[in-house]
């Protein structure tokens, strides 16, 4: 089952990530070995996709990089953001590219366990839809907005038989980016688009998932070292150790970190380039060449 194209959103200000998204877009967070805009784009890569998109805010050279590592062969069109301009006007920007065919549209600051991409297109040519939503349970911890589904399974109507969350992924036809230029649409995707494509005839769908532990989120600090290190430990082979640090619990550690002898690391996240140590590093994040030398 093939696709025209995925548009990875990595443009956000990523205010609930501050200081942290100031260096870096939180697309970039490590999950495993990769990371969460590596781990979506090898899932969407199911699909088959002519085409691959992102819009981009910071650092549009390291995100371009980390798709063309899963996609080498596939033409790769970046749309870089002066300042975030939001999903609605992004799409509207966009429109040109967004007119050929069905693409897929990401968010990338959350990780989904076991996504099967073409189960969700499938259901999404199955009944016809013009735009398509991924929605599920509501994560246990974390204060999220929650998305009005009617009882036949449309939204943008104002309906609200159920509260569902939103999961970051939605399916789109070409007559959702051109409602968004006609209509000269901005602000968020159901507070103004989806009401406008409702008014403008289109058929909106929700696809519901099941499992309230498949969806992680990596757009609220407070979140980060469980979610990170749900993905597993993992070193990164360019960093420096000493050989007697010792490891408890999980731990990721990113390219170019160093820590240093006598250093206990539990449960905790180095990101890319950061130093620590002498000491110990528990149930905590570092920020991207952070440095936590004790002399």
């Amino acid at each position: 089952m093939t696709i025209e194209g995925v548009l990875f959103l990595t443009a956000g200000y990523g205010r609930r990530m501050e200081p942290l998204s100031r260096v870096k877009p939180k697309a970039l967070l490590p999950w495993g070995c990769t990371t969460v805009l590596g781990n979506l784009a090898e899932q969407l890569s199911a699909l088959s996709p002519k085409k691959i998109a992102f819009n981009a805010y910071r650092c549009p050279s390291l995100i371009q990089e980390e798709l063309e590592k899963i996609y080498p062969d596939i033409e790769c069109i970046p749309f870089i953001e002066k300042q975030p301009l939001g999903a609605s006007v992004t799409l509207s920007r966009m429109s040109e590219i967004l007119s050929g065919g069905t693409w897929m549209v990401v968010n990338t600051d959350m990780v989904i366990r076991e996504l099967n991409p073409a189960v969700i297109v499938g259901f999404h040519n199955e009944c016809g839809a013009d735009w398509t939503v991924m929605t599920g349970a509501f994560p246990e911890k974390g204060n999220y907005g929650s998305l009005g589904v009617n009882n036949d399974g449309s939204f943008g109507t104002g309906g609200k038989a159920t509260e569902q969350h939103y999961w970051g992924i939605s399916i789109m036809e070409p007559a959702v980016s051109a409602v968004s230029v006609g209509d000269n649409i901005s602000g968020s995707l159901f507070g103004t688009l989806a009401p406008a494509c409702h008014s403008a005839g289109l058929l909106l769908q929700v696809f519901k998932e099941d499992g309230l532990d498949r969806w992680l989120d990596f757009g609220d600090y407070g979140l980060l070292p469980h979610n990170i290190l749900e993905g597993g430990s993992f070193i990164h082979p360019l960093a420096e150790l000493s050989s007697d640090v010792i490891f408890e619990g999980r731990y990721n550690i990113g390219s170019g970190c160093r820590i240093a002898s006598g250093t206990l690391v539990k449960n905790s996240v180095m990101l890319a380039g950061s130093v620590y140590g002498p000491g110990n590093l528990v149930n905590t994040v570092l920020v991207w060449n952070e440095g936590r030398e004790i002399g």
